[in-house]
């Protein structure tokens, strides 16, 4: 599989990550869920006369949504886990304890006492963390129609922002959460801060409101101010409210008069603000950390609230931070960075890496090889699929979008070319050799003493890899579209085409690859499988498509299966095709009758599904920031049982 055509799914996916990442803690990617609410809310669909069914068995890497921290224990949800840290020594973070969470839109957390609040999309979740190796739920309240954004707690009230209200929640019996109050409010609401008797709102696009909670059961509006910006994230302290408010970066507020706040001073970072902490080291001593996404960390110095002082940027990606003097705790792309900051010195002291953007996958034995877009190649051993253990990786230049696996080597579509990496040591996967492609690498397939690459809008290249230290060209035969993807079957390659569909090449002869027949499909051809004599095409928008390709001058349209998102990748076993189907998941589809496909089960993934492979009965998507999910295949009606995350 491909990772896809860069100038639409490259840009298209680049700036939904960009979205749905502008707040680490993943507040975006819930309001974006509030406005269309997901069609999995009844959890699993299934048939169960002929359900083979996607069981999820184990789980690695995933992005990180929410994160909180407590004396020696940091509280971060992963994909849909809750993890609990010990950091007690901060240069080696340790998994002290887990828990599988059951839906799938956490997007802020708040810790109090022994209780952890999350507000997941559907309402208010309270787990029990008294004793962190074993975490459990203790309470729910549900908040119909409204989608849960962020969590701020006092005393024995929680308050939940969502997109149109302020909702106390009375948390005095954590088993039995009961709604105290509800504020309605046209606001757009992805940040809340509380600071005494006040409660402080982050509009998106309303700026900051201020509200009166000395009596939790009947907030008031104090005032209002409209930021130039998008607000996303604030804190308070005393008479200043500290804002990240996107483009403009750190914007403070004087609300010593609530009715009438006024802005004291702007500091325009080079980034897009998108998190903010503050932390009071002494009265007269207060730092303000901004995440400030491609712009880094910066450490400013506000006691002095009218007169910022920026003191020292971590350079790097930012999305999200956390402030429990002296640490600061960063959300990056791939990892969890810790920062001693007694002496302002910004180097980490611990890391916990999380593999991210998981895009295309190959299975060969008991190993997953998988290209992750930012980071190259990952080796993740899954002998024990219910504890899958990243145990080696390589760093590509490029950007990875395509994978395939034969003897000792990988073969990477790494954008600029084909990359041969020797597989022979699984922990030390090193680099033996390289082809620079005309155009964009985005999908690869072997066979024999051959690669075949998806070559972009350069079509499809044939390469001589029987030695991987020197691959050369021996071939090449433009397609009138974008080569996104190819599969290899007999004599012939299939070429998914993009918006010129599936193209059918003879290649008996490596040397004179000739086209022999092609058919248009309604949307864009991004993936194909090949199993006897039909073509599976994942054909974005439009679906799974089922060609006929028995005679390969003359293909032919026998069946299609409409799915609910955008079927970027497909493979085939027996009578099932599994498509990766992007942000609504996994979708099983029943094959027997290739006139008429229909979908037996699915499986809601957390991130965007991208990839997905078969192997005996395990299923393996790749899930970009979801990370690696492990399904097992089982003959039973689908439970939606325990999984291990294993931290690397």
């Amino acid at each position: 599989m491909s990772f896809g055509r860069p100038f639409r799914w490259i840009s298209l996916i680049s700036a939904f990550v960009l979205l749905t990442s502008l707040l680490f803690n993943g507040r975006l990617l819930a309001a974006s869920q509030a406005m269309r609410k997901l069609a999995w809310q009844g959890g699993f669909s299934h048939d169960a006369t002929h359900a083979q069914d996607a069981k999820p068995i184990g789980q690695i890497g995933g992005k990180i949504h929410a994160l909180a921290v407590r004396g020696q224990n940091a509280y971060l949800v992963m994909g849909d886990w809750l993890l609990i840290l010990d950091i007690t020594d901060p240069t080696q973070p340790q998994v002290a304890g887990e828990l599988r969470l059951p839906s799938h839109g956490v997007a802020d957390i708040a810790v109090e006492g022994s209780h952890a609040y999350l507000a997941d999309g559907e309402g208010l979740r309270i787990i029990d963390v008294s004793d962190p190796g074993h975490p459990y739920e203790l309470g729910f309240y549900d908040t119909p129609g409204a989608d849960a954004i962020a969590v701020a707690v006092a005393g024995d009230y929680a308050f939940l922002a969502d997109v149109g209200s302020l909702r106390v929640i009375h948390i005095a019996n954590p088993n039995e959460p009961t709604l105290a109050a509800v504020y309605p409010a046209p606001w757009f609401a992805v940040g809340l801060a509380l600071d005494g008797p006040r409660a402080y709102v982050a509009d998106l696009y309303q700026g900051v409101h201020i509200l009166d909670i000395s009596d939790p059961t009947t907030p008031t509006l104090l005032g209002t101010y409209d930021t130039p910006g998008a607000s996303i994230s604030l804190a308070a302290i005393g008479d200043y409210v500290y804002i990240a408010d996107g483009e403009r970066g750190l914007a403070i507020l004087d609300v010593s008069n609530p009715a009438s706040p006024t802005e004291v001073a702007i500091y325009d970072t080079p980034g897009d603000a998108v998190d903010i902490a503050v932390v009071s080291v002494f009265p007269w001593l207060i730092y303000a950390f901004v995440a400030d996404r491609e712009g880094g960390l910066h450490v400013f110095n506000v006691s002095d609230p009218e007169r910022a002082e920026l003191l020292i940027t971590y350079p790097g990606l930012a999305q999200g931070v956390i402030s429990a003097w002296p640490l600061v705790f960063i959300i990056t792309e791939d990892a969890l960075r810790i920062m001693d900051l007694t002496t302002l010195d910004l180097t980490p002291v611990g890391v916990l890496d999380h593999p991210d953007h998981a895009t295309s996958i190959a299975v060969a034995d008991r190993y997953i090889y998988a290209a992750d877009f930012r980071q190259g190649l990952e080796v993740i051993d899954v002998s024990d699929p219910t504890d899958p253990v990243r145990i080696g990786s390589y760093d590509t230049p490029g950007e990875v979008g395509g994978i395939a696996v034969a003897g000792d080597h990988a073969y990477l579509a790494d954008f600029d070319g084909l990359r041969i990496v020797n597989i022979t040591d699984p922990a030390h996967p090193a680099e033996t050799g390289f082809f620079d492609s005309p155009g964009d690498a985005l999908g690869v397939a072997v066979r024999g003493s051959y690669a075949y690459l998806a070559d972009g809008d350069k079509g499809l290249r044939v390469i001589d890899v029987s030695d991987p230290s020197d691959p050369s060209e021996v071939a090449s035969l433009d397609t009138p579209d974008y080569a996104v993807s190819v599969a290899v079957d007999g004599t012939y390659a299939y070429v998914a085409d993009g918006y010129g569909g599936l193209r059918i090449i003879d290649v008996s002869d490596p040397s004179e690859p000739t086209e022999m027949g092609s058919i248009s499909t309604p949307g864009e051809a991004l993936d194909v499988a090949v199993v006897g004599r039909h073509a599976y095409i994942a054909d974005g928008l439009s679906g799974l498509r089922i060609i006929d390709v028995s005679d390969p001058a003359k293909p032919m349209e026998v069946g299609f299966l409409d799915t609910p998102g955008e079927a970027v990748a497909v493979a085939v076993v027996g009578h099932r095709a599994y498509v990766a189907d992007g942000r609504e998941g996994l979708r099983v589809i029943h094959v027997a009758d290739p006139a008429h496909p229909r979908e037996v089960e699915a499986y809601p993934s957390t991130g965007y599904a991208s990839d997905v492979a078969v192997a005996g009965d395990h299923i393996y998507l790749a899930d970009q920031e979801g990370g690696l999910v492990i399904l097992r295949l089982t003959t039973f009606v689908l439970t939606f049982p325990e999984l291990h995350y294993n931290a690397p």
